[in-house]
């Protein structure tokens, strides 16, 4: 299958743990015989190009657009972000288009998949099917009107999104949500059809090239609990930090550190200081070299805000976290995410806002010597392995293309 692939960065900053589904769909297609053309910006942004370790690169090009930058056009794009669609990347995505349309990349392509955030990409995928006639495949790696973080000043501008994300769910040949409720929300909201072959889930899972089972580290001190991820620095997240500051004392005494690495991670570099050891903050990370801090890692960390309503929200960190076996401490509103861990049954969770840290630690200790038999052995794992969710996926697309 010939593919042409649109999104904004490539490959993406995976920033110890961040989402990366685009990198990883183009190396497992790539390995299952599919050509693939990528379409995106020329920015960056410190791509980890170790994601795409094992890809079969013969079978990939990178056509590459000058992204939009300046002071005037960022600022238009934050005020037409708020009036209008989407986040105002409008004169991005014509460049997409541009550049997909007067670029060679050898052959004609079977189907367009157009992959957000940013929902600018969607119009080129909209455009192509419209000119030329090619499947389109919208896929939203995170929600879009009904994502959590989705801020419109302008009643107008969320009209105007309710509108285009109606017509994306219209237009496109098929449209992949990342979780079953993010679908099953979708659904509700836009009235789409349930049981509609045109709509699937892939979960952003886990690369088991990158991650596998971590082997229990015995006796060991410090007892090293890791947030293995961007960090967002809301306010759950900063309420956690703060308890472990009330207790960093105890903490300390007994020997436990939370180690917070990726992007984000220096917003606790305060903290950090004044904790005495208890917090450590380590900066963006590549993911060749992220291994050393899994396997220095007794136990995990997890946090989600309050999010009524909003169930789907599973953070790219989980399935990682499952895969490695090690018990984790999580602060979890009710959702799908909080559903894969109490399924597990090793983890120590709780709903955010939860203050009493060296109880959580002392219940979490007295896990990690437990092995998720669940997680590395049977079901949880295999159904989270990327491997298998994308070749689930292309035989998705294939049912697709010969309807």
């Amino acid at each position: 299958m010939n593919i042409l692939l649109v999104v904004q960065h490539f490959p993406p900053n995976a920033g110890g743990g961040r989402a990366y589904r685009a990198a990883k769909l183009v190396k497992h297609l790539s390995r299952s015989g599919c050509r693939v053309a990528v379409v995106c910006s020329d920015a960056t942004l410190d791509g980890d190009s170790s994601l795409l370790e094992g890809a079969d690169m013969s079978r990939v090009k990178i056509l590459r657009c000058k992204e939009p930058e300046g002071f005037f056009r960022i600022t238009f794009a934050k005020i037409c972000g708020h009036l209008c669609f989407a986040n105002g990347m409008y004169l991005l995505a014509w460049r997409l288009i541009d550049t997909a349309m007067k670029t060679q990349i050898g052959f004609i392509p079977d189907v367009v998949i157009t992959s957000s955030a940013p929902y600018e990409v969607h119009f080129v995928g909209m455009f192509l099917k419209k000119r030329f006639g090619i499947p389109w495949i919208a896929d939203f790696r995170d929600p879009y009107t009904l994502n959590y973080n989705y801020r419109k000043i302008s009643p107008l501008g969320g009209s105007a999104d309710r509108w285009l994300e109606k017509q994306i769910y219209k237009i496109a040949d098929g449209v992949i949500f990342n979780t079953y409720h993010n679908r099953l929300e979708s659904s509700r909201a836009f009235g789409l059809p349930a049981q509609s072959n045109r709509f699937t889930v892939c979960q952003n899972g886990y690369d088991s090239d990158d991650i596998s089972p971590i082997n229990q580290r015995i006796d060991s001190k410090p007892f090293n609990i890791s947030y293995i991820g961007g960090v967002r620095g809301d306010a759950t997240e900063r309420a956690f930090v703060s308890s472990v500051l009330q207790h960093a004392k105890t903490l300390r005494a007994e020997q436990v550190r939370f180690r917070f690495i990726g992007n984000g991670s220096e917003v606790f570099s305060y903290e950090a200081e004044r904790s005495g050891g208890v917090i450590e903050t380590v900066a963006f990370c590549p993911q060749e070299r992220l291994r050393r801090y899994w396997d220095e890692s007794d136990a995990l960390l997890l946090m989600l805000p309050p999010a009524v309503g909003y169930l789907g929200w599973v953070p790219q960190k989980i399935y990682s976290y499952l895969r490695t076996g090690l018990p984790v401490m999580a602060l979890l509103p009710n959702g799908e995410a909080r559903d894969y861990l109490m399924e597990a049954g090793v983890h120590v969770v709780a709903f955010p806002g939860e203050t009493d840290i060296p109880g959580m630690i002392r219940a979490l200790r007295s896990r990690a010597g437990e092995r998720n038999t669940n997680t590395t052995d049977t079901g949880q794992s295999a159904k989270f392995n990327q491997r298998l969710l994308f070749e689930d996926l292309l035989e998705w697309m294939r049912s697709l293309l010969c309807q």
